[in-house]
């Protein structure tokens, strides 16, 4: 997602050494530490986002009523090709889920927590993670969580996708229930979860009542593709750091497995503080030795652009590049709230550009935080999704720097 010309060039080898950097910084000192970002940080750097790549806003099938709350989408990679999972809650408080595939319509939306209800957003992710193990021991299966509407636990539903090749151009098929709705531990949140799966363990990260974030990890069977999933494995949960003095984490955090060859996660929180424009932070997570970067600022620039949305986060493992995206503007009501993206690593990140201004047949605003994802095989390789002021969903896409 970057313009296509020298300095472009230039950029991304810049931040492919930062990135060469963070892992040898890793392996040299035995995690990431405040040296690692440091020495990132004295990388200079002329990244130049170019909005073009983005196709058209294009609506997703229309959901009786509308939505609240933002989507979430993960990859749904099957024997018939690589595809999506998009996730809402309904007005009724009801998760519902539709699938697409490469050159295919999405399907209908359709309840997959018929009596179970929910006050946050979903979170959804692939328990093959980045898919870096052999096909063999691919499981094919997505987990979906959310915060309950009658106690605030994190409830999670594990699901298998078709794995029966299909004839080109069949709609994908719904994904059956592997494991039904259950509560991972008896801790109530303030946020929606994220999730995202690293060095074969599935990790949840939520904000409690104290504004403080907290990591949920679940060790993954990945010799049993049949059942990886087993809600007794869950380690200890793990506090995250306090952020800097004066900011308080709110809204729903962000995650994702931005270096999954050394297993290092990027975690990205709204922050506020009276008196100060919001801002975003960033925490690094190293699976292995289960430790915690100082949380550190996202440099947003230019200026004029604001964060009004909590973040979301995916990964392009062909580039070693994250890219992070937020909707702009604070009164969706008054004013247009348009979603930004850039990509980097760390501290390294390019101009926050607007994704693609015209959407035809629909108001030009966004009235939540979008949902995103990256590494997509095929048509596009990365996705954004967002609701618009009719309380529908639709999405955009680009294959601009595919490796």
């Amino acid at each position: 997602m970057f313009s296509r010309d020298d300095s472009r060039q230039r950029s991304i080898a810049q931040l492919r050494r930062a990135g060469a950097a963070l892992v040898l910084l890793a392996s040299a000192c035995g995690g990431i530490g405040p040296d690692a970002t440091a020495e990132l940080g004295r990388t200079s750097q002329d990244v130049t986002p170019d909005p073009a790549g983005w196709r058209a806003w294009t609506p997703e099938p229309t959901n009786s009523g509308g939505w609240t709350g933002g989507p979430a989408v993960c990859q749904a990679l099957t024997p018939s090709g690589d595809g999506t999972a998009i996730v809402g809650r309904s007005t009724n408080n009801r998760y519902r889920i539709s699938m697409r595939q490469f050159f295919v319509e999405a399907t209908a939306f359709a309840d997959i927590s018929t009596f179970t209800t929910f006050n946050s957003k979903p979170a959804c992710t692939s328990l093959d993670g980045v898919h870096t193990l052999d096909e063999g021991l691919w499981n094919y299966q997505l987990a979906v969580l959310g915060k309950s509407a009658s106690n605030n636990q994190f409830l999670i539903k594990t699901m298998k996708l078709d794995t029966e090749p299909a004839f080109f151009g069949d709609p994908p098929t719904l994904p059956t229930t592997v494991v039904n709705w259950t509560s991972i531990n008896s801790n109530a949140y303030a946020s929606a979860p994220a999730a995202a799966v690293s060095q074969a363990a599935l990790l949840v990260v939520g904000r409690r009542s104290d504004n403080r974030l907290y990591l949920h990890r679940n060790h993954l069977a990945i010799l049993l593709p049949q059942t990886p999933f087993d809600n007794s494995s869950w380690d200890p949960v793990l506090q995250l750091p306090a952020l800097p003095s004066g900011w308080t984490a709110a809204g729903d955090p962000a995650i994702a497995d931005t270096q999954p060859l050394i297993g290092v996660v990027t975690i990205v929180t709204r922050a506020t503080r009276p008196g100060f424009p919001t801002r975003l932070y960033y925490s690094l997570f190293e699976s292995a030795a289960s430790t915690f970067q100082a949380w550190a600022q996202v440099p947003i620039t230019p200026s004029t652009v604001s964060v009004g949305s909590d973040p979301a986060l995916e990964v392009d493992r062909g580039l070693g590049l994250a890219t992070l995206y937020f909707r702009s503007g604070t009164n969706c009501a008054t004013s247009a709230c348009r979603v930004f993206q850039s990509s980097g690593i760390a501290n390294l990140w390019g101009e926050f550009t607007q994704i693609f201004d015209n959407i035809a047949g629909h108001s030009d605003t966004f009235t939540e935080a979008p949902g995103a994802i990256g590494d997509l095989g095929l048509e596009p390789h990365h996705m954004v999704i967002a609701r618009d002021s009719s309380g529908q969903f639709i999405h955009n896409g680009t294959n601009v720097d595919i490796p």
